[in-house]
This record gives C-alpha cells, sequence and structure tokens, in this order.
C-alpha cells in the first residue's frame, strides 16, 4: 500500500512540473489518440490524413509561428511531442507510431507549424518493418536523427499505410 501511495505521490508531482501548455497538451493527445487509431483502422491513411488536412486552419495560428525564428519553433515542436510521448504512455490504448506521428503532425499543422510526415520502411534479417516520423525542416521531431538512415522513406501521400498501426 505504501508503495501505491508512493508511486500516486510521484506521478502528482511530475504533474505539477509541467507547465500549463504542456498540461493542455497532455490532456488534448490524450482524448485524441485513440480516435487517430480507430480512424485510422476505419479510414485507412490515406483517408484519414486528407480529413485532418482539410481540418488544419490557417489564420492567426499561422502568422504566429511564421514571425518567429526556427528555434522558437523547434521548442514547440519537441514541446508538442513530449507531451503526445507521455499522453501515450497513460493511455487506454497503446498506439504505435503511425498514429502518435499523424496527431503530432496534425497538431503542429494546427498550431500553424508547417511540418513533414515521413513514412519509412527497412528489411531487417528479412523481417519488414515500417516507421512513422514527423519532422520540421529536415528535423526528426518524435524519434532519434539516426531514424532516417536506418528507413528508406517513401511519399505518404502516395501510400495507403492504414494496416500498419
Amino acid at each position: 500500500m505504501i508503495d501505491l501511495l508512493k508511486r500516486i505521490q510521484g506521478k502528482v508531482n511530475r504533474w505539477r512540473q509541467f507547465s500549463w501548455r504542456e498540461r493542455g497538451l497532455f490532456l488534448q493527445a490524450w482524448f485524441l489518440l485513440p480516435p487517430m487509431v480507430l480512424g485510422l483502422q476505419l479510414s485507412g491513411f490515406q483517408k484519414f490524413q486528407q480529413f485532418l488536412q482539410n481540418r488544419i486552419h490557417g489564420g492567426t495560428e499561422q502568422d504566429q509561428y511564421s514571425k518567429k525564428n526556427d528555434d522558437d519553433v523547434l521548442v514547440e515542436c519537441f514541446t508538442i511531442s513530449k507531451m503526445i510521448k507521455v499522453a501515450a504512455r497513460y493511455s487506454l490504448i497503446t498506439p504505435k507510431c503511425l498514429p502518435k506521428s499523424l496527431l503530432l503532425w496534425w497538431l503542429l499543422g494546427r498550431e500553424g507549424i508547417t511540418s513533414d510526415l515521413r513514412l519509412g520502411a527497412q528489411k531487417d534479417n528479412k523481417q519488414f518493418e515500417a516507421h512513422a516520423w514527423v519532422e520540421y525542416k529536415g528535423i526528426v521531431i518524435n524519434d532519434s536523427q539516426l531514424v532516417k538512415e536506418r528507413y528508406t522513406t517513401f511519399n505518404s501521400s502516395e501510400t495507403d499505410l492504414g494496416h500498419i498501426l
């Protein structure tokens, strides 16, 4: 019982360390990850990505980040990515790389930050492996920079990867 209370206290202390912005991003990601997984399963990758693309609104958010330097934008990108990772850890489901990357790409777009959703594949020991990640101006946001060397990328707009979740 004492161990349980210590674990709960640790989680509460970690929650308190997050800024209000990070808490909001966490809650947003926590609520949106299950619909991302479901949307991919029901619609397939292309249709669901187009659905999300149609819900990225321009306007004041676009202007906000177009005037900031790349360092500030990268900080925002990494903050959103971090909170998606934390939300995935506590999610009711276990989302894989594609729904998490799609959510990051969409949330960045909603903030007015243009990013690239990358899909790659490799054959390792005769096993096919696919992976998804997000880049901002060539910088990998939600994975190691080495991911670009490990996977051969292909154009995400021409591929239906809804079954790779």
